[in-house]
This record gives structure tokens, sequence and C-alpha cells, in this order.
């Protein structure tokens, strides 16, 4: 309901309530109209239908500061605990810039214009913060706290196209040469032929070795940060690999070595404590793996996209490559590439498998 009062000058103010806020202060929408009574009232009917419009009817969320922690809240338990500590960084990050927005007056051009103080971030950064606002505003509409998503004009950003770095097959065997005098030598080269994730490396249980058939299962992956077990990255990432007959090997001279007789619920690879073993261990023992070789520094990460463009060179459908690697065809064929959750390693590519 719009209230209407003269002022001195000559004209009126026209307030409007919008709702109230997270701590049930009521809010109002205010403008200086100048004219007669008339054309005051007129005035105020349009603002209530051009509010109505805007803030749908629920109101209790009327800044895009508050809007950001309904969404938080909202999303919380349905996400790990690393993904939604990311959004709250990304949440934290953009409330400077577009917290202060009304929902009742929020359009495309302020949007698009708040977003461009993100500067000085990553280009990977800066996009995902743009994702992000693109996922809290579509939110927003579904939730019914405003009518139109007004990202809908906002173009993402683009990535520069980046090359990943990569060994050779040649690299890639004197690596593992090297390797098999080195503490973390099975995870290094569990990573360098099968193309797994170094969390999904991790989180291997024995229960998921199956020595008869000489395959793994990867049904879960390891929080790196957390050192928990949690789900695997997507649905796709649920798979199984065949392996060579000399990771098998290893595999069975490793379970002797931890001397794992009863528990098949016991994480494959362990920290001296017990716990599971850090991404850090198998960084620093990858490191000192390339400075012996003399071969240029690589992440853990580039060990899988080794594995996965040694499989392309090697004209390997990509559907089976998807496979081996846990991605969708339509992802690895845009970085260089499922049929069935089925794939086998690369080991006799690299000479690795004697």
């Amino acid at each position: 309901m719009a209230s209407i009062k003269k002022r001195g000058s000559g004209g009126f103010t026209i307030s409007i309530y919008i709702g109230r806020d997270k701590d049930g202060k009521r809010k109002y929408h205010y403008e200086t109209f100048y004219g007669n009574k008339t054309q005051a009232n007129f005035r105020a009917k349009q603002l209530e239908v051009q509010l109505k419009k805007r803030i749908g009817p629920k109101n209790s969320v009327s800044t895009v500061e508050e809007l950001f922690d309904v969404w938080l809240e909202d999303i919380k338990d349905d996400l790990d605990v690393r993904t939604y500590e990311k959004y709250c960084w990304h949440a934290n990050r953009l409330k400077p810039l577009l917290g202060d927005l009304q929902l009742y007056d929020l359009n495309t051009h302020e949007l698009k214009q708040r977003l461009k103080g993100l500067t000085g971030l990553a280009e990977r950064t800066i996009r995902d913060l743009f994702c992000t606002t693109r996922t809290v505003m579509r939110f927003a509409v579904s939730s019914e706290f405003i009518s139109t998503d007004p990202s809908q004009g906002i173009r993402i950003p683009k990535l520069s196209h980046k090359e990943r770095p990569v060994l050779s097959q040649d690299q890639l065997a004197k690596l593992l040469e090297v390797a098999k005098h080195y503490k973390h030598y099975l995870v290094i080269r569990l990573l360098s032929v099968t193309g797994m994730r170094v969390s999904e490396a991790l989180g291997l249980k024995w229960k998921d070795i199956d020595f008869n058939k000489s395959e793994i299962s990867i049904v879960r992956s390891c929080d790196i940060k957390k050192k928990t077990l949690k789900d695997t990255k997507t649905k796709n990432s649920i798979r199984t690999i065949e392996l060579d007959s000399n990771t098998m090997t290893l595999f069975q001279n490793h379970k002797e070595f931890q001397s794992i007789t009863s528990s098949l619920d016991t994480l494959v690879f362990t920290a001296d404590s017990g716990g599971p073993l850090s991404r850090n261990a198998v960084r620093k023992s990858l490191d000192r793996i390339l400075k012996k070789a003399g071969l240029e520094y690589c992440r853990i990460h580039d060990l899988r996209h080794t594995a996965g463009s040694i499989c392309i060179d090697e004209g390997i459908p990509l559907t089976t490559v998807a496979s081996l690697l846990g991605n969708r065809p339509a992802t690895l064929a845009q970085t260089y590439a499922h049929a069935i959750k089925k794939g086998a390693c690369i080991a006799k590519y690299v000479g690795a498998d004697n």
C-alpha cells in the first residue's frame, strides 16, 4: 500500500512498503514526485505495479547481500565441504561489489557495471565468480524473490586457451623408471598409467582392488584438504579400470608390506600416522623424481593429462578414454576426449608393463 505525503517544496513523498529484512524490520521504497495530488496518486499506483513485478510475492530478502546469505543456507546440505567453502569464498568476494544492490531495483546494466570491478584475479576465478552470480540470480527467480533474471544479458567471460604441460611416452617411461627408487612410487605409477585423479587414488580401499580380474574400482575420493573420504567428483567418475600385471604385483607387495590380513575397509595408501596419505607428500616425491630424471616441472594433475594425451595419440576412441579418466566424452573433447564405464591403463604404451 502506497503512502503519499505533501512536501513543503510543492512536491510529494511517495513511500511503498516492500517487505521486511532478515531481522524483521520493515523496508520501504521512497520517491519524491513533483506535480499535483492526482498525478502523485497515479505515479504511486505505477510504482506499486513495477515493484510487484520486480520483487515478486516473497519479499523477506531485499538486498543482494541478503540473497547470497539465503542461497548459501539453501545449498549447504547438498554440497561437499570443499565445494561449499568455495561458494562461501565467492559470496564473500562478490558481496562488496553487489551486496548493497536492492532486489526491487536490480537490473542487467547495473549488475554488469558492478561486475567490472572483478579485477586483479585469475581468468578462471573471474569466470567462476560470474557463473556463481548467475546461479544466485536464477535461485532468486526460482524462489520468487525477483520475477526476472538480471544476469541473462551478461556474457560469461571466456578463458584464453592454455597448453597443458604433458609428458611424452619416452619422458613418462623415464619418470617411472626413476620413480621405482622413491617412497611413493606406486601412487605416482598409478596416476601415470590410469589418469586417475589424485583424490581418487588416495581414497582407494583394499576392497576396491580385484586381484583375480586385475581391476580396481573407483567409487570414492579423498578430500585433500580435510583428509576425509567423500563421493567421487561426478557420477561419471565411478568406473572400473583394468591394470597391467606389473602394477597388480606392486599392489600385492604393498598389501603384504602393510600386513593387511583382515580388514578390506583399510585405505591402500596411508601416512605414517595411519590416516590418508597427503597430496603434499606425493607432490614432494614427484618433484624430486622429475629433478632426478632431468625432466621439466609438472603438476600431479598433469600426469592425468599425460595419460589422456597418450591414449588420444594412440588413436584410442574418445569414449574409451573418457571411460578411463571418468569424464564425459564432450568434456574430454574440449580439452584435447563413455560409452562404457571401463577402461584399460596405458602401461603398455610406455614400457611399464614388464
